[in-house]
């Protein structure tokens, strides 16, 4: 409300259970942003079974092979919560979005590279790309320090940054039809008929 906010360049990033939690707000509030990142973030199976995205969301998802709280081959972690796999993760976000491959490989250092799929509804982008922390960090989680010495808050705003929030619509029934006042400014108001097999809309404003 205070600031120039582009509202339709919302962007949602989180690391480890924050980006379990950027992951869960894609799912329950899409209409909100415009595109995601996660930083070894733990993707519950349950997602599988409740989360249906209503429109493309593009994503990038770091994870690391020497991650012991979010395994790369997925299963059980230290807390006891369950995680799908770095790749299952990759190809639950692919159906999502509708994702027809291939997949293809970038490099984003000599080392490090991404699986990366473009073919997907809206324009929107898969990525899963693999960074190693370094091994001064215990358990090899805090994957923003890593060996490569790859900058991942700049990568995920660089991916997320050219994709914009498609303006949301909404389906013309017959259902919307009504006389709508303002009781507040009495002796006017608008008459509303949506005509769904035309798809038109008619609106008059009316005075008594």
């Amino acid at each position: 409300r205070q600031m120039s906010i582009d509202e339709d360049r919302i962007y949602v990033m989180g690391f480890s259970d924050g980006g379990e939690m950027a992951q869960r707000l894609i799912c329950e509030a899409p209409d909100r942003f415009a595109a995601a990142a996660t930083v070894a973030g733990l993707l519950a199976p349950e997602f599988e079974q409740n989360c249906l995205l209503p429109r493309p969301i593009p994503i990038i998802a770091f994870r690391g092979m020497n991650d012991q709280i979010v395994g790369f081959q997925g299963g059980t972690n230290r807390a006891g919560n369950s995680t799908l796999s770095a790749s299952a993760t990759l190809n639950f976000w692919r159906n999502q979005n509708n994702c027809q491959g291939p997949i293809t490989t970038e490099n984003i250092s000599s080392e490090n590279s991404c699986q990366v799929d473009v073919n997907c509804d809206g324009g929107v982008e898969v990525r899963l790309c693999v960074v190693e922390a370094t091994e001064t960090h215990t358990f090899r989680h805090a994957l923003f320090d890593n060996e490569a010495g790859i900058d991942l808050r700049q990568i995920s705003l660089d991916f997320m940054r050219p994709f914009v929030r498609p303006k949301v619509g909404f389906n013309i029934e017959a259902g919307l039809t009504g006389a709508w006042f303002d009781p507040g400014n009495p002796g006017q108001g608008l008459l509303v008929e949506p005509i769904p097999q035309d798809q038109s809309f008619f609106a008059a404003w009316f005075t008594f």
